[in-house]
C-alpha cells in the first residue's frame, strides 16, 4: 500500500479523535484536508477552538512531510497561526 493511500484511511490519534479527512486536487505535490466543527473541537459557545485548528495545522504538515520524505522521520519544530474568522458547529475548515 502506497503512502498516501495509508493517509487517506488514518483512523489513529488526532485524526480519528478529531475526524480530520485528508484528500488531495489537482496538483499532485498537494494534499489537503477538512475538518469539521463538533463537540470534540469546538468551545462551550460553540465555534472551533484554536488549538483543534492548530492541531490540523501540525498534523497536515506532519502527514504533507511523510508524503515528500517516505521512509524518512521527520518532525517540526514549530508551528505559528492567526485567527481570522471564526467557525461554527457543522462547519468545517480546509487547511
Amino acid at each position: 500500500m502506497k503512502v498516501i493511500d495509508k493517509i487517506y484511511n488514518m483512523e489513529d490519534g488526532l485524526t480519528k479523535t478529531f475526524g480530520i479527512q485528508y484528500f488531495s486536487i489537482d496538483d499532485l505535490n498537494t494534499i489537503e484536508a477538512r475538518m469539521k466543527c463538533t463537540a470534540s473541537t469546538s468551545q462551550p459557545w460553540g465555534n472551533m477552538s484554536g488549538g483543534a485548528i492548530i492541531a490540523l495545522a501540525e498534523n497536515l504538515a506532519g502527514v504533507a512531510s511523510i508524503c515528500l520524505s517516505p521512509n524518512k522521520i521527520v518532525l517540526g519544530i514549530n508551528v505559528c497561526a492567526n485567527h481570522i474568522s471564526s467557525i461554527y458547529k457543522g462547519e468545517s475548515v480546509i487547511a
